[in-house]
């Protein structure tokens, strides 16, 4: 059992139990809220899924590169992928030229 919860994982199955999960939440959110079907949903410019409601935070979340909403969902994959999957875009120091 140790070995299974801490050995590596394939990034495409994290990101989509992420995805899943968060997609089940928000729908719950909204469904608990009376908002399911409500036609202030907003599109995720990301994946398209219609999910964004500008009155509930908990459906989107900011997109650090140009400060837009996108859904919760890709906001937590996103969260995950650079935990797992680091990348290092900027010099932070040491040798490297520049």
């Amino acid at each position: 059992m140790a070995d299974a919860a801490t050995g590596s994982h394939d990034e495409d199955d994290v990101a989509s139990a992420v995805r899943a999960y968060m997609i089940s939440h928000v729908a719950d959110v909204l469904d608990k809220r009376g908002l399911a079907n409500s036609p202030d949903l907003e599109t995720c410019p990301r994946c398209g899924e219609r999910t964004i409601h500008p009155d509930v935070s908990s459906t989107y979340a900011i997109d650090k590169r140009d400060r837009s909403r996108i859904c919760a969902a890709c906001g937590a994959v996103a969260d995950v992928l650079k935990i797992m999957v680091p990348r290092f875009e900027t010099d932070v120091g040491g040798e490297g030229e520049g």
